[in-house]
Parts: structure tokens; sequence; C-alpha cells
């Protein structure tokens, strides 16, 4: 349980503040080697983040975490419902720290990526060898205007002055489809 929340939920000041109300409605157990842990739950996985100021139910699809690489994906729906209790004072706290908890935030990344707005956004990507790339070097675009993130080698993402953050890939490329995992430095 611990593993998954590390994972699951992050280690950043709000997720410490994440509380799982189900636990026991989560089940573990390991793939075919002893190196993959999969977790499962047939029914969402509820969350109380008061740090953000959310109740969450999380509809887990997948998660499996790779031990030897220490790498993890998870998949699923999420639906979050605000504290709506929450009085004005509150409210603007929980505003600027969502605020902060987006900026440099996978969904910033990809959204700014996708809008070719890295750069202003304050996003950086590098390779291996330190190089930093541009747009056209990482994303592809099929002639049905589908957009996909591709490039030979795994990828560094860094913004302004955070820890950066890594693309593995795992089949070569993705689409908003396809499976990509971003990890924090372990």
């Amino acid at each position: 349980m611990l593993l998954f929340k590390d994972e699951f939920l992050g280690r950043t000041s709000n997720s410490s503040q994440c509380e799982i109300l189900n636990e026991s409605d989560i089940t573990f157990n390991y793939g075919s080697s002893a190196d993959t842990l999969k977790a499962y739950s047939s029914n969402p996985i509820l969350i109380n983040n008061k740090g953000l100021g959310y109740k969450i139910a999380y509809y887990l699809d997948q998660f499996e975490y790779y031990r030897n690489t220490q790498t993890f994906i998870f998949k699923g729906s999420i639906i979050f419902q605000e504290d709506l209790l929450a009085n004005d004072a509150k409210r603007n706290l929980y505003e600027r720290r969502r605020k902060y908890a987006y900026l440099g935030s996978r969904m910033h990344f990809f959204r700014a990526l996708w809008a070719n707005n890295l750069k202003s956004a304050g996003f950086t990507i590098r390779n291996a060898m330190n190089d930093q790339l541009n747009y056209h070097e990482v994303v592809k675009q099929h002639s049905n205007q589908a957009k996909y993130l591709s490039y030979k080698e795994n990828l560094v993402v860094e913004y302004y002055s955070r820890e950066p953050g890594y693309i593995v890939f795992l089949k070569g490329w993705f689409s908003l489809k396809r499976t990509v995992t971003m990890m924090q430095p372990v």
C-alpha cells in the first residue's frame, strides 16, 4: 500500500495531505514476474485531498509498478468534487495551491506541447546528450491531424528550476491514447 500511495498519489506536499478512504477495496498481486506489482479495485478509489479541497473518485483501469526500472503506469477515470463548504479564505488558498500544482504538471506540459507553446509555458525538452529539442523534433502528425509524440530515446522534461521529469517510451511513440510514463526523480 505504501508503494501504491507513493506512485499513485505522488510525493508532493499536496499528496501528503491526501487520504484514501477505502484502502480495503484495493487488492494487489504480482504479475507473471515478481518485478511487476499490480493493483485492482472494483470500486472507485475514494480520496480526500485536504490540500487542494477536493474529494476524488478514481475508477482504476490499470496500475502496474515495475520494480527493476522503477517506472509505473496507471490509467482510469477521475471525478473531482470541490469542497463547497469552504469559506472565502479557504477557497482562495485552494485556488493558489491548485494553480501551483498545475504549473509544471504533466497536464500543463502536454497542453503546452500540443499547442507548440513549450517555451512560453516554461518547459524545455532535452535528449540523453542534453541537447534541447524543439516541437517538430518530438511531435509528429498523421495526415488525419492526430498528433503523437515520437523520439528515438527517452526524454528529459524541465520546467524552470524544478526537478526534471522523464518521458520513458514503452512502445517507441504514443498519442493521447497510448501509454507514456513521466517519472519523478528516484
